[in-house]
């Protein structure tokens, strides 16, 4: 699925669906279970819903940015993880259905564009379904969070290719209300968003009267984000409520649409220019 939105200045920005993924009742909201969530998850027994895996391009006058890469059918291959521990715990947290003709650079074509015209990757952050795609763009700048890449938190180094090496961004600015931002393009900026991973970051993109936020798994939906619930894979369970209360202010202060990767409605958001509001 492709849903693209013109705005002024030529900039384009475009939904593209890779995949879908399943987790646990667990894994989807956290139980306030302390240390004991992470075993709850991997050996919880009731699924959540499928959800929607995006990824998005956008294209402005100075570049053509791709925000993760979303899965790949690697997954189905048996020895894709290269250790049976990321092997066992990955298979046991997760359900993904994808196919070839939906991975990203499939889809990139039916945009008209092609790999080698996405001048950078932004990794909101490394998990599995964010980062399986990484291996079609090998001439491309990706960037990604310090934090992230010194202490990752469940992720699967093992999946990416020899030659991945993530440009690590410092910080310049800081955003109203956020600890820190980088400014990618002339109104695209990196915003820090820590909670999901220590170094969890979202993309801003100001366009027209809108501010459009790319939230990775900041939260799992819109419904999450204005009801402060946090999801059960995470990192700092105090610093994502934190974060998702400056998104709320954010979205008090701005006209906001917010778009996290595996929200069903993040497409239709996008399209129709449907504001997130938060009391």
């Amino acid at each position: 699925m492709i849903t693209t939105k013109i705005f002024d200045k030529g900039v384009k920005v475009h939904a593209i669906q890779v995949g879908t993924v399943t987790v646990k009742k667990e894994h989807f909201k956290y139980s306030g279970w302390g240390i004991l969530r992470i075993p709850q998850i991997l050996f919880g027994k009731q699924w959540e819903a499928e959800m929607p895996v995006w990824t998005w391009v956008i294209e402005t006058q100075n570049g053509n940015y791709l925000i993760d890469t979303g899965e790949s059918t690697d997954f189905y291959d048996p020895a894709h993880f290269g250790n049976k521990a990321d092997d066992y715990v990955n298979r046991k947290i997760l359900q993904v259905r994808i196919s070839r003709e939906e991975e990203i650079d499939q889809q990139l074509h039916q945009i008209g564009l092609s790999i080698d015209k996405i001048d950078a990757v932004i990794l909101t952050h490394m998990h599995l379904d964010h980062i399986e795609g990484v291996k079609y763009f090998p001439k491309a700048k990706f960037i990604i969070s310090k934090k992230d890449w010194q202490k990752p938190y469940g992720i699967p180094l093992g999946v990416f290719p020899r030659w991945f090496k993530g440009e690590q961004i410092d910080y310049q600015t800081s955003m109203k209300g956020f600890e820190g931002s980088f400014k990618m393009d002339d109104n695209l900026d990196i915003i820090a968003t820590p909670g999901h991973t220590l170094g969890h970051q979202s993309v801003m993109l100001t366009v027209d009267k809108y501010k459009i936020l790319f939230a990775g798994d900041m939260t799992f939906n819109e419904y999450q984000l204005q009801h402060t619930i946090v999801g059960g894979i995470n990192m700092q369970i105090t610093k994502s409520k934190q974060t998702i209360q400056k998104i709320q202010a954010l979205s008090r202060q701005h006209d906001l649409i917010y778009l996290p990767s595996h929200d069903r409605e993040s497409h239709t958001r996008l399209e129709n220019l449907i504001t997130t509001k938060c009391v």
